[in-house]
């Protein structure tokens, strides 16, 4: 909680879900958004997934109704602090990232936006649509083993997802963008590492980002 906080001024939320294997305690660490939390004046709360890990829609490792999870959360949290039903976000990386853009799909008209790091949409998800559009940073390597930024199987045996470039396509077409993308080529801030970050932005009832 920031402390700033006041019940009769609605804040907005942030739900940080670790990766697999993680655990909120680490989530927290990990994440760092509480320190930021203090400073811009939003609640952000670590979701914990049993055993480790999310249900995020490719049905392989984990059995938990995690949207159901998610809904009451959320309703627990709105029960016990002044949120603002219209600035309700979620991040992730991992396993923590395809949740995040699988709770945009199952609760489009709870989110409104999501950041997905090292992440895509689990394969059997992208057959559903979202009811709203919600605004999605997407954060991927083009070189990525473990979740191909082309689509395929998670780490050889952890389900799979589409690529990248389809779940970009995916969120264009519901989030309403059309026209091409606006590119930008960011600073190389480290001319060693052998890595160049494009940004590439879309516009429409919903924003779509890819770094």
């Amino acid at each position: 909680m920031p402390p700033a906080y006041r019940k009769e001024k609605p804040a907005p939320l942030l739900l940080g879900f670790h990766g697999g294997g993680g655990n909120a305690k680490y989530a927290e660490r990990f994440m760092k958004f509480s320190a930021l939390s203090d400073r811009e004046g939003f609640i952000v709360a670590y979701p914990e997934g049993i055993g480790g890990h999310w249900n995020d829609g490719r049905g392989k490792f984990a059995e938990a109704d995690d949207i159901k999870f998610v809904e009451a959360l959320l309703d627990a949290l709105a029960r016990e602090y002044a949120i603002d039903p219209k600035r309700v976000y979620a991040t992730g990386a991992s396993n923590g990232g395809i949740m995040s853009q699988y709770v945009a799909i199952r609760l489009s008209k709870r989110i409104a936006a999501i950041a997905c790091v090292i992440g895509s949409i689990a394969k059997p998800a992208a057959e559903l649509k979202p009811e709203a559009p919600v605004s999605i940073l997407i954060m991927n390597g083009t070189e990525d083993r473990l979740v191909p930024f082309d689509g395929g199987a998670v780490a050889r045996d952890r389900g799979e997802v589409i690529g990248t470039r389809e779940a970009v396509k995916f969120w264009l077409r519901a989030n309403g963008c059309g026209g091409e993308a606006e590119i930008e080529e960011l600073p190389d801030a480290d001319p060693k590492d052998g890595t160049r970050i494009v940004k590439e932005t879309w516009k429409g009832k919903g924003e779509v980002v890819l770094y």
